[in-house]
């Protein structure tokens, strides 16, 4: 066989599977139509603690990720810098989609928001802490546990359109998360290497929940955006975003 003829048919092969195929067993909706894609969302949701493979979902309970920093700075009552070189994030795959906004034919003008909530959620992991709470210094290293009861979310995504070979793909840009919850847990172990000292510590964070989460709302934001934007990228990276909906 001439050599430019399979050179070309393999041009063509590539270019072909650029783009997967939106698997037929997910249930697709029409743009715009609020109430499926919610539901379609959070059968999804249900489902991803194991991964979903064909949208190329990693397992997200419970979700590992790296090198995480929780940081405020001198100006507050809370001047901490808390650093995990690895921690694992659970509750992804309780979250319930309460309302969507957007999602509309036209991805370059379509907002894409979302509301929803969980009962739980967690970060754990190896810690470290430096830093004054309430003008009390505050150090140690070892185990950590951070619990989130009944939590509310707000998702925005900020995003640019990316067009290959005459189709529309949705570039997540950033994800962005307005997080309230009603009750914070706190367990860092071996503060100050001294059990009584670390146990009267843990007190005063867990006697202050709320000042704490309103101290550190920002960058515990900040962490809960990475980890969205890892989790959603890829799959409107993998598929047009028009082949993500029904035709109308």
């Amino acid at each position: 066989m001439n050599i430019s003829i399979i050179f070309v048919a393999i041009i063509a092969l590539i270019i072909g599977c650029r783009s997967d195929d939106f698997p037929s067993h997910i249930k697709r909706c029409k743009n715009g139509d609020h109430t499926c894609i919610a539901n379609t969302m959070n059968e999804l949701i249900k489902v991803s603690a194991s991964g979903i493979r064909e949208l190329g979902v990693v397992p997200t309970d419970p979700y590992e990720i790296a090198d995480v920093i929780v940081e405020k700075g001198e100006e507050s009552p809370i001047n901490i810098k808390i650093h995990y070189e690895k921690c694992n994030i659970t509750g992804i795959d309780s979250i319930h989609v309460d309302k969507v906004t957007g999602f509309e034919k036209d991805p370059k003008t379509s907002k894409f928001r979302m509301r929803g909530h969980l009962k739980l959620s967690t970060i754990s992991g190896p810690y470290q802490v430096s830093g004054k709470v309430l003008l009390l210094p505050i150090t140690g290293r070892g185990w950590s546990e951070i619990k989130f009861e009944n939590v509310s979310l707000r998702v925005s995504l900020q995003t640019h359109v990316d067009t290959r070979n005459g189709k529309e793909f949705l570039i997540i840009d950033r994800v962005v998360v307005k997080m309230e919850t009603e009750k914070l847990r706190i367990k860092l172990e071996n503060l100050f290497n001294h059990k009584e000292l670390s146990d009267g510590m843990n007190a005063i964070l867990n006697d202050n929940d709320q000042l704490i989460f309103k101290e550190l709302q920002v960058p515990l934001q900040n962490v809960l955006e990475k980890v969205a934007r890892q989790i959603v990228a890829p799959v409107f990276n993998k598929f047009p975003y028009n082949e993500m909906f029904l035709d109308e």
